[in-house]
């Protein structure tokens, strides 16, 4: 058996050190907003947008909300068409619902004819 030497011993440590490179990789998602965070009241989200229109004409997300808004289709949506959530820079660290708004809702730009739209 051979006594282990400098360069072993910065091989084992380069090893070592890569290891905790891929740990990140296979982390759990973040947590979903919640409804009742100070963050989201203060933004107004709600998780379920299409409940908008069944709490009637006169209530508060109404000012802000049309149908067919939603975290979804906004440019801020960090996750594709066909995922359930996604990040947004609105709440660090967590995930929004893709059917879910809040009041700094701005659609997504597309290209049309004339450039974008």
């Amino acid at each position: 058996m051979s006594t282990p030497n400098r360069r072993t011993f910065m091989m084992q440590i380069a090893l070592a050190g890569g290891a905790f490179h891929v740990a990140p990789a296979i982390a759990v998602p973040p947590p979903m907003v919640d409804e009742s965070d100070n963050d989201a009241r203060g933004l107004r989200y709600i998780a379920d947008a299409s409940a908008i229109d069944a709490m009637g004409p006169k209530h508060r997300w109404r000012e802000w909300y049309a149908p067919g808004r939603a975290c979804g289709n906004c440019r801020k949506f960090e996750g594709s068409a066909s995922d359930a959530s996604g990040g947004c820079p609105n709440f660090p660290g967590r995930q929004v619902s893709a059917k879910g708004f809040c009041i700094l809702y701005g659609r997504k730009l597309t290209q049309g004819r004339r450039g974008l739209l």
